[in-house]
């Protein structure tokens, strides 16, 4: 199973090309847990990606989030502040992850320590 942050970074690279006809490496796409006191899950770092969009990190947010919520079911919301992009996910992603564990067999299965 892809996680949810490798298929934003994913995203984000193939956004960075049709968006702006840019070339981004999905691994320099910067992604991280979103702070406690802004609404969402994941937060991008658009502050890299302006020397790409040429545009400031409010437009450069807003247009990736408009990607992002079109081309990935799993990302529902999202909200730029202040050059950082904001992505709320969604059930479709929860479902998939459960999904994915209940039909791991071994799941528990491992003796403590074995992590």
């Amino acid at each position: 199973m892809i996680g949810i942050e490798q298929k934003i970074a994913d995203a984000t690279g193939k956004a960075a090309a049709e968006l702006w006809n840019a070339s981004l490496n999905p691994a320099e796409v910067q992604i991280q847990k979103t702070r406690k006191e802004f609404a969402g899950d994941l937060t991008v770092v658009v502050f890299p990606l302006t020397r790409l969009s040429r545009t400031g990190p409010e437009q450069t947010g807003k247009a990736l989030g408009d990607y992002l919520q079109k081309e990935l079911p799993e990302v529902i919301d999202y909200n730029v502040i202040k050059g950082f992009l904001n992505l709320t996910v969604g059930e479709v992603f929860w479902s998939e992850v459960v999904r994915y564990y209940r039909n791991d067999s071994a799941l528990g299965l491992s003796a403590p320590g074995e992590c």
